[in-house]
């Protein structure tokens, strides 16, 4: 198997990735070390014959444009890292080097926001704060991107109701968005360790292309809804974790700036522990 995380910044246009292989039992020799990657519902398509050339018509690039197709099509909403290919049957299989191969492309996909959401909302608010701000979101997954941003202001309006106290809020939100990439972090981690030099990290990051994206942000923009700022705190979850990482601890992030409410930009403010 190849998990495809896509974030390698040192080669242009650069991926990160791992070869796998299944394994019993854990296993720590020299670089070679295993980890569990998490399960779940996937999207999958078949490609018969050799990988080929990335991008170009009757390679793996194929099975992709329709799983993605799909994602499209469905509003499905994609955990996109990793992607995963997986080795069914190679040509070793045939005895013949020249035999083709058949590789299974795999995306996870989940209604992750949601379901984390309902999560800590019982977490923190409890059951019955949990089941009045999930109101109607068992048709959360057959609705289009501009029905679960609608879903979303409703939600978050009765979530400014019911609990009202802004930390309490946070505390629901940050943990609901994307999980930032690891790979990502590390790099930044060990930058900030060798360098010590805030300034050059800041640099390093604004060069970075692993930018917070939300296409329920993008929806609400375009059909003019103007959701709360709470719902933000999802995007400052994203940031929370990166400069987690790097600190190795928790740091606070603090919502200055959003375009839901009408700013001009999304700003937040990093505090960072005392040295």
């Amino acid at each position: 198997m190849l998990p495809h995380y896509f974030f390698d910044q040192s080669v242009e246009p650069g991926q990160d990735l791992e070869v796998c292989y299944p394994v019993s039992q854990p296993i720590a020799v020299g670089a070679v070390q295993s980890h569990v990657l998490e399960g779940g519902r996937m999207l999958c398509a078949m490609h018969a014959g050799p990988l080929g050339v990335r991008g170009e018509p009757g390679s793996i690039t194929d099975a992709w444009r329709a799983i993605f197709g799909h994602v499209r099509q469905h509003s499905v909403i994609a955990n996109s890292v990793p992607r995963r290919e997986l080795c069914l049957e190679g040509p070793e299989e045939h005895g013949d080097d020249t035999a083709c191969t058949l590789t299974e492309a795999q995306l996870a996909y989940k209604f992750y926001r949601v379901e984390r959401l309902a999560e800590n909302l019982e977490r923190y608010a409890g059951e019955t704060v949990r089941r009045e701000v999930m109101t109607g979101s068992e048709r959360y997954a057959s609705c289009s991107y501009c029905e679960r941003a609608e879903w979303y202001k409703a939600a978050m309006a009765r979530l400014d109701g019911l609990v009202g106290d802004e930390d309490v809020c946070r505390d629901i939100m940050i943990t609901v968005g994307d999980q930032f990439p690891r790979a990502r972090i590390r790099e930044m981690a060990a930058f900030y360790e060798r360098t010590g030099d805030l300034d050059a990290l800041l640099a390093l990051m604004a060069g970075d292309r692993t930018l917070c994206h939300c296409r329920l942000l993008a929806e609400s923009i375009q059909t003019g809804l103007t959701l709360s700022r709470t719902y933000c705190y999802c995007g400052a979850g994203w940031y929370q974790q990166l400069w987690d990482g790097i600190m190795g601890g928790p740091v606070r992030v603090e919502l200055l700036k959003s375009i839901l409410q009408g700013d001009d930009r999304c700003s937040f403010a990093i505090h960072l522990p005392l040295a």
